[in-house]
């Protein structure tokens, strides 16, 4: 069955990432970014496999129910590619759907530049803020390996999406050169103000969120 492929994909995955942490241990060349997503992706996978495993030995009918109302749940290997499709649909509405709600709130972070600028907004910037930060800051990481790899011009037309997304520009409808050129804006921009680099960021989500590129 597909799920019981999904397993064996895992441990797979687990061969492949014990050779990256050799190689780069021994002192061969550092991870890539794409490995370095692979890794990340796979600890991921790990915390939830545990849980995985046990709902497919005691009560598998419910995983197709787990994929549709709660695929957070499930390990990347174990969701189908029609499941994957449907969650990034979800996914991107409610971000779109999240931006324009959040239009006012949005032109007050990006004047200034900080979380701050929202003392008596939305208490999900105030309940979410140190989770806000340590994303920023995951994304301050990977801006650093995007530079170092050629500005993102090695990406395919889904990386670039899914990099974009990650950073609160919403890409649909766009092709390939938008997308690099909004990438690319972005790594920019983040550049110039290294010395903050998470208020720089947030008032550039801001700023994208907005349409002011």
């Amino acid at each position: 069955k597909f799920y019981w492929r999904g397993l064996k994909l895992f441990y797979t995955h687990l061969k492949q990432v014990n050779e990256i942490n050799a190689r780069v241990k021994s002192g061969g060349a550092p991870k890539t970014r794409w490995e370095t997503r692979f890794v990340q992706t796979f600890h991921r996978d790990a915390i939830k496999m545990v849980p995985f495993v046990v709902i497919v030995l005691v009560v598998e009918e419910i995983i197709p129910l787990i994929a549709l109302y709660a695929p957070f749940m499930l390990p990347s290997t174990c969701i189908m590619p029609s499941q994957w499709e449907r969650i990034e649909r979800k996914r991107r509405e409610k971000q779109r759907v999240f931006a324009e709600g959040m239009r006012h709130d949005l032109a007050a972070v990006r004047k200034a530049g900080s979380l701050a600028a929202v003392p008596n907004g939305p208490p999900l910037l105030a309940l979410c803020g140190w989770r806000i930060q340590r994303r920023l800051s995951a994304i301050a990481a990977d801006d650093a390996l995007l530079k170092l790899e050629g500005m993102g011009e090695r990406l395919t037309a889904p990386e670039l999406l899914e990099a974009l997304e990650e950073r609160g520009i919403i890409g649909d409808g766009l092709d390939g050169k938008e997308l690099k050129a909004r990438l690319r804006w972005w790594l920019a921009a983040a550049e110039q103000s290294e010395e903050d680099a998470t208020g720089c960021r947030v008032s550039l989500v801001a700023r994208s969120a907005l349409g002011h590129f």
